[in-house]
């Protein structure tokens, strides 16, 4: 049986929103978004100058993956992690049960910008209540396969043609850096069933057969074994392709950075972050500006 490409569900630009300080975030999924499970929330955020960026905050019942691309990113939360990433990094951090952390953005120092994306994945509800933990991730240790001419795949989470990628999602996901250079094209499979979207850092291609620029964003059918990708501009074309397991029949239940597959499991852990238990011990007198070491190598 002939192989069938997917067909473009809807095509989005987001609008950047001004969060103060020279911080402004682009938003296509989320905040606790529902109809691309796993995916819960994609974040395209920029920033212009000093900002005092994500101060200490709580997470639970998902996991993130945070991806550098330019300037760095100064990280650390309640459990004793801490670390500085540089562009091509990343961060995953598995908040399941319950975590603090901050994050600061520092601008590169010749271009005073910083650019970051960060992603959200829903947690199967066998795993809401596994310990937390971090792992960075430096850009030299990220796989990377060249399928077809001119074309270049980092692998960030799950696998690209046989390369597999550092990062154990607990829900299934595909998470891959592509670059496409003048001229090229590719069809990418996506495994049957999963959700998948395309979105689009820089330059200028076709994705799914439809025109796609900067910041624009593509999501597909579920129906069709690829995506096609390809670069219609005399720039290099920089896209993330994301596909994922959608956790059909699991609810979602959503307070800011808290997630639940219930209404009762999401009020209690709002009431645990407040009292202080049942994995947020501790997090009340915790305190990012005191215990953080700048001088990390």
């Amino acid at each position: 049986m002939a192989l069938v490409a997917r067909t473009v569900l809807r095509h989005t630009v987001s609008a950047a929103k001004n969060h103060g300080s020279g911080m402004s975030i682009r938003q296509p999924i989320g905040p606790g978004g529902r109809e691309f499970m796993p995916f819960l929330l994609l974040d395209d955020l920029e920033v212009s100058g000093d900002s005092p960026g994500f101060g200490d905050h709580p997470h639970s019942g998902q996991e993130t993956i945070s991806y550098i691309l330019e300037g760095n990113l100064v990280h650390q939360d309640s459990k004793g992690s801490q670390g500085i990433l540089r562009p091509g990094d990343l961060q995953y951090m598995k908040a399941r049960r319950g975590i603090m952390h901050s994050e600061v953005p520092q601008s590169d120092p010749v271009t005073n910008r910083n650019r970051g994306i960060q992603l959200w994945v829903a947690l199967p509800q066998a795993n809401l209540n596994d310990e937390p933990k971090y792992q960075d991730i430096l850009s030299q240790d990220i796989p990377a396969v060249q399928p077809a001419k001119g074309v270049t795949i980092k692998v960030i989470s799950g696998e690209s043609f046989g390369i597999s990628a550092p990062i154990p999602t607990c829900a299934a996901v595909h998470y891959l850096d592509v670059l496409l250079q003048k001229g090229a094209k590719i069809q990418h499979p996506i495994p049957e069933g999963y959700n998948a979207f395309v979105h689009t850092l820089a330059g200028t291609g076709l994705v799914g057969g439809q025109k796609v620029g900067p910041h624009d964003t593509t999501f597909f059918t579920r129906r069709g074994d690829f995506v096609e990708l390809g670069n219609t501009g005399d720039e290099p074309t920089h896209l993330l392709l994301l596909s994922g397991e959608p956790l059909d029949g699991q609810e979602v239940f959503s307070m800011g950075p808290f997630i639940s597959t219930t209404r009762g499991g999401l009020d209690k852990k709002v009431s645990d972050y407040r009292a202080g238990v049942d994995g947020f011990e501790g997090v009340h007198s915790w305190n990012s500006k005191k215990t953080f070491n700048f001088n990390l190598t």
